[in-house]
């Protein structure tokens, strides 16, 4: 096939061969084609499988030039695009750049910025270095103590007491006044010893039957009754202050009944049954060591214990209010407080013992009402060094005669029963 001529006749190109005329539209590549391979659809066979043979070779050796310099991805080497930083081998495209996500750098910042390691792994504390430390606060709270690590001192004996505060009666007819001159009376006059008893007096102490001492405060009637011995009716007036009735021969004799000598418990016991009881009045029931200031009420000075009716607290050689113990007294009701020693063969703890006393270790008193026991308490309770004044129990352990006291302010009406026969609660022999 050979070429002989080409004219351009208008917009088309004619291409004249030996056996063919191609023709082109400049703008039509399908006219072309299908007249290209029209033409050579017209060639002999022989011919056409050279020229397919060829085309093959031509486009294999094409893809293989295209292969041998085909350039490697991204941009060239020192290249980077407008809007794009390069950083070595990266380049990192900018917000701007409308390839940022083709070119995308590795996260983190490149190797050459990498942040000190050992400024990762040793970071300084939190604060100000000690050197510049601020000062504390001065109201920020103390630090936390164990108060845990305190000893536990229950058991140790109280310390002494430096303060003394008499009592004063709820109806203000007992003055600091009066406080202060029995403070100063049983300073001055220290505890008699027991005594000795006659043969009727050791009678009467068997049964619990005795008189009455009246003392010179006392306000009022006092009349025994001639029917049944041991009964003293007692009626007092308005203006009668604190006054104490005692018994007139101890209720426990130290030198007849004390468990230390007869190796037996021993009681201490009476009753009173109380009539009308008129407003801002009151009846107290108690035991005490002699001798003792007669204007006081039983349980407020030294040596002397009671329950008292208007309030029913228990005083203990007490000046501070008392300690709660029973309900308040009424009219009708026959009360009664006792004493129960017996000795244990234990010792008594060193601040509440008298040396070589014959005090016994055990005490417990106790109060009925209506014939029935109510309530009771250990005296070696009475340890704490607030509610005690100076002396503690001492009188009161069975080293000292003991005598009931009958306390009485205001107007009031009551009977005091003495004796086995009278008494509405039985003690045990």
């Amino acid at each position: 096939m050979n070429f002989t001529s080409c004219c351009f006749k208008a917009e088309y190109k004619s291409y004249h061969f030996d056996n063919f005329t191609f023709v082109r539209p400049p703008d039509h590549q399908s006219i072309r084609t299908a007249s290209f391979h029209t033409a050579r659809s017209r060639l002999p066979l022989r011919l056409r499988r050279n020229l397919a043979h060829q085309d093959l070779h031509r486009e294999s050796k094409s893809s293989a030039m295209l292969e041998k310099f085909n350039p490697p991805p991204g941009p060239p080497p020192g290249y980077a695009r407008q809007g794009q930083q390069s950083y070595g081998d990266h380049v990192v495209a900018q917000e701007s750049s409308g390839h940022a996500s083709e070119f995308a750098p590795p996260p983190g910042p490149p190797p050459s910025h990498q942040q000190n390691a050992y400024q990762d792994t040793y970071e300084p504390p939190q604060g100000p270095p000690p050197s510049k430390s601020a000062k504390a606060s001065e109201t920020e709270p103390p630090p936390y103590h164990d108060w845990t690590v305190i000893p536990d001192t229950a058991l140790l004996p109280p310390p002494p007491s430096f303060a003394y505060q008499p009592a004063v009666s709820p109806v203000a007819n007992a003055s600091r006044a009066d406080g202060d001159r029995a403070w100063d009376w049983t300073n001055a006059n220290p505890l008699w010893p027991p005594r000795q008893l006659s043969e009727s007096e050791q009678k009467g102490l068997s049964i619990g039957f005795a008189s009455i001492i009246v003392p010179q405060e006392l306000k009022g009637e006092v009349h025994p009754n001639k029917q049944k011995p041991g009964l003293w009716h007692i009626s007092t007036t308005r203006s009668c202050n604190d006054a104490s009735i005692l018994s007139s021969i101890p209720m426990y004799s130290a030198l007849y009944g004390s468990p230390a000598v007869t190796r037996r418990p021993a009681y201490a016991y009476f009753e009173v049954k109380l009539g009308e009881l008129g407003q801002d009045s009151g009846v107290a029931l108690g035991f005490l060591a002699p001798p003792y200031p007669t204007w006081r009420l039983p349980g407020w000075q030294r040596a002397s214990l009671a329950v008292h009716g208007d309030d029913g607290r228990r005083f203990v050689n007490d000046t501070w209010g008392g300690k709660d113990f029973v309900p308040a007294f009424e009219p009708g009701d026959t009360v009664g407080l006792g004493m129960y020693l017996r000795s244990s063969g234990a010792q008594l703890p060193s601040y509440s013992r008298l040396p070589n006393s014959g005090a016994v270790s055990d005490v417990e008193v106790f109060f009925t009402r209506n014939g029935k026991k109510e309530a009771s308490w250990d005296l070696h309770e009475e340890t704490d060094a607030k509610m005690d004044q100076p002396g503690g129990v001492t009188g009161l352990e069975g080293d000292r005669d003991l005598y009931a006291a009958i306390g009485v302010y205001g107007p009031c009406e009551f009977e005091i029963k003495f004796g086995r026969h009278n008494w509405l609660f039985k003690p045990e022999a």
